[in-house]
């Protein structure tokens, strides 16, 4: 299973000449980005979904960094949100692990991209000397201003 707040990965092993690709389960509602604009003109985001929100990426970052794993570029457009219909809550998922990278190794890249240009918290963080999972509480922080 995977861990809270991250995309429930269904398969991982697939393999193409690039490296291994992940099966993911499908936010059924889109991303962060493309819902709150919408959910903003109804009036259904206040502060207390804003929170909420913010509260299941923060946990998600955590369950990511106790498997010593920093994402490096969480925003709105690596969120999804889920709902299956059967439950009453709408789970948010972290996506997008291609510029994640090994805690014990901040150096290596799990892809060969260099994340989002808007969103550089990450290259902000690693020319001040290294990476660690503040670099995510960070990037976290920035998307939520």
């Amino acid at each position: 299973p995977s861990p809270r707040g991250v995309v429930p990965v269904l398969d991982a092993a697939h393999s193409t000449p690039n490296g291994p690709v992940a099966l993911l389960q499908l936010g059924t509602l889109g991303t962060l980005e493309e819902v709150v604009p919408t959910l903003c003109q109804a009036g259904n985001f206040g502060d207390e979904a804003f929170l909420a929100v913010v509260a299941s990426i923060a946990e998600g970052l955590a369950s990511l960094h106790e498997l010593q794993i920093i994402h490096c570029d969480p925003k709105p457009g690596n969120v999804v949100l889920h709902s299956d219909l059967t439950a009453s809550e709408v789970l948010v998922w972290l996506i997008d692990f291609g510029d994640a990278r090994a805690l014990d190794d901040p150096d290596s890249w799990w892809s060969v991209g260099h994340g989002d240009p808007v969103m550089t918290c990450h290259a902000d963080m690693g020319a001040h000397g290294h990476l660690s999972t503040q670099t995510d509480s960070w990037c976290l922080a920035q998307s939520a201003a």
